[in-house]
């Protein structure tokens, strides 16, 4: 069985460590029904066309990772993408499900609090009045700061605050990392959500970006050093993704970005920050050529990636710097071209 949770697992620490130490905010929940287990007929398990591993007791784990890591952080909003395995060829088992998920919902409590009068609900009375999302200030007032989303939507709920994700989201094809590929998967391009109730906000974008099925794949495109353009979750691959996929939406960023192995996504949390409040992109990732930089500016000397050459009186932001900053041409910058001159 250890050889087969290598090649299924695809993060390296727990639930509550991505959440506390990784900064993660999603969290993508595969759940499952064994009736064999009186006590906990609900699993949490990762499961693929290759493989199916059990965590434990879906009630069992988010109360040892989710429930304290929420009662540390009283201002930290988290999203369940969520998809139920195993149902596809019985769908009598939907409702037991749902039921069980309630019961979960009913069960756990952050600070007395239970889960049920946590989640975000589109249809309260909080919200009548708002013309599309509220603000993540607006929400962390509210309380109803998890945001819970599933695969089908028979687990819609409204009164636990559970969602079908089609009805708020469009997302790319879950495979996939080339940096010229963002192959539609639901609800491509559809500007506005189609709540039953509520028809007017902003769809938002679920971005994938996953390699491959095993994480024994994945892993050493992601984990090692001097990875070209830093990897899979590096500026190099990542951003320029991002924009590729931007570009084939209708230009909506991504609210989301679906990442394997998030112990090694400290470039992925600067894009995040440069997509929400601009700044530098990111540079010094190892290169063979220009498209392996988010800049398109590979130094071939030093085979870094280093910001965009500008000439000095430009008013454009060059890329890998800030803005009124420029890259030194070759031809001045006597073996320094990686770094950013006051224009």
């Amino acid at each position: 069985s250890s050889f087969l949770d290598r090649l299924g697992v695809n993060q390296e620490h727990s639930i509550y460590h991505q959440l506390s130490v990784n900064n993660v905010r999603g969290l993508l929940l595969d759940v499952m029904l064994d009736r064999r287990d009186e006590e906990a007929e609900l699993r949490l398990v990762h499961k693929n066309d290759f493989i199916a591993l059990d965590y434990g007791g879906f009630t069992t784990e988010l109360g040892r990772n989710l429930v304290p890591f929420l009662e540390e952080d009283p201002e930290a909003i988290v999203t369940f993408i969520m998809e139920t395995k195993g149902d596809e060829s019985d769908v009598a088992l939907r409702p037991i499900i749902l039921e069980r998920l309630r019961e979960t919902f009913d069960e756990l409590t952050v600070n007395g609090i239970p889960l049920k009068e946590m989640t975000f609900k589109y249809d309260s009375d909080l919200w009548k009045d708002h013309d599309d999302w509220p603000t993540l200030d607006e929400i962390r007032s509210s309380g109803q700061r998890l945001f819970v989303t599933f695969d089908l939507p028979d687990f819609i709920d409204t009164e636990y605050g559970f969602t079908y994700n089609q009805h708020a989201m469009q997302e790319n094809y879950w495979q996939g990392v080339d940096v010229d590929v963002c192959t539609p998967r639901f609800m491509w391009r559809r500007p506005k959500v189609s709540f039953p109730t509520n028809r007017s906000w902003t769809r938002l974008f679920f971005m994938n970006h996953f390699c491959c099925d095993m994480g024994l794949q994945s892993r050493p495109r992601v984990v090692g050093q001097d990875l070209l353009g830093g990897g899979d979750n590096g500026w190099g691959i990542l951003y320029p993704r991002v924009e590729y996929c931007m570009s084939q939406n209708g230009g909506v960023k991504p609210n989301f970005i679906a990442l394997d192995w998030v112990m090694e996504s400290e470039e992925a949390m600067e894009v995040v920050e440069y997509l929400n409040f601009g700044g530098r992109v990111g540079t010094g990732q190892r290169c063979e050529d220009d498209f392996h930089c988010a800049t398109s500016s590979c130094n071939l000397a030093m085979n870094v990636c280093q910001c965009l050459s500008c000439p000095a009186e430009s008013e454009d932001i060059c890329l890998g710097c800030e803005q009124g900053q420029y890259c030194a041409a070759p031809a001045e910058d006597e073996g320094q071209n990686n770094q950013c001159f006051i224009g």
